[in-house]
């Protein structure tokens, strides 16, 4: 029960940090290239819309914040692609873990 409790707060810091890197990427996009913010469809943290959420998410794994030449925003997105990825292989490896705690 001792693994299930560590993934489980795994789990939630993981959620934790991606929404402070997604929040300060909408804040600098918002701030200093407005015109890329606005090409996303204006994001938020919450009550987006199915085309800004598509649009970060092709704006992060495209690499299209290498366009805008801004080092604080290369940073974030692959910080946050990283931790996308790292949910992923979470998620899917969620059952198996709370398979392998309860039988042990």
């Amino acid at each position: 029960m001792v693994i299930i409790g560590i993934f489980y707060s795994m789990f939630i810091i993981l959620l934790l940090c991606m929404w402070f890197c997604l929040s300060k990427l909408y804040e600098l996009l918002k701030k200093y290239h407005h015109h890329t913010y606005e090409s996303l469809h204006k994001p938020r943290l919450a009550f987006n819309t199915g085309k800004s959420d598509f649009a970060v998410l092709k704006f992060i794994f495209m690499s299209e914040y290498l366009k805008l030449n801004d080092k604080k925003i290369t940073r974030l997105s692959r910080i946050y692609k990283f931790l996308l990825i790292v949910l992923f292989i979470t998620v899917v490896m969620w059952k198996p873990i709370i398979k392998m705690a309860i039988e042990n």
